[in-house]
């Protein structure tokens, strides 16, 4: 039986899941992650799915709902989240805490609308990441926030080159909420998620 092909098939882009592990901070990252997910087969489903006591998919067809967030709220933005705690008595005490915008939305999927692309540096260091791009954009309300790319290619294979981001231009990305350097920033995987305004 192939648990690791059930466990791709599961999370699969478009899925809703549910896993079972162990929440914890990544330091390295700077973010939190689940662990531990342990994978087995329910012996008791006739079709032998993966147990629900580690991951299992609840639906399919599903895509990333990509909502309007502007570049200062990633950048500078605050909310402040009511968080719980019990006494020794198991009394609730419930604390105000603020929290970065972009540290509670980390790898979320975002759209930014309106950004003018101030200078673009490729990567080219002998690494995996060569070709990708490091574009420094300015929102309509002056924040800079930098747009980083995969390693973008055409339909030919053909690493997308950096005149493809003409510098000036003005730009709309979708993509994910991602940290580089303690600085917040937007992921970007596929040159169909930019669209030039």
């Amino acid at each position: 039986y192939n648990i690791l092909g059930d466990v791709i098939e599961a999370l699969a882009i478009g899925n809703r899941v549910v896993m079972v592990g162990t929440l914890q901070y990544y330091e390295t990252g700077k973010t939190y992650q689940i662990s531990n997910i342990q994978y087995s087969i329910d012996m008791m489903d006739p079709n032998g799915a993966l147990s629900k006591d580690g991951i299992h998919m609840l639906e399919s067809g599903h895509s990333a709902s990509y909502n309007e967030v502007s570049a200062s709220d990633i950048i500078n933005g605050k909310l402040t989240i009511d968080v719980t705690t019990y006494d020794e008595d198991g009394n609730d005490i419930v604390t105000p805490t603020e929290f970065k915008y972009g540290e509670l939305a980390h790898y979320s999927t975002a759209t930014v609308k309106n950004l003018t692309i101030k200078s673009i540096y490729t990567t080219s260091n002998g690494g995996n990441s060569d070709g990708a791009h490091s574009i420094t954009c300015v929102a309509e309300d002056g924040t800079t926030i930098v747009v980083r790319t995969e390693v973008l290619r055409d339909e030919n294979g053909e690493l997308i080159p950096q005149s493809f981001f003409p510098i000036g231009s003005n730009i709309t990305v979708k993509g994910i909420i991602d940290s580089y350097d303690g600085t917040y920033q937007i992921k970007l995987f596929s040159t169909d998620d930019v669209t030039f305004n």
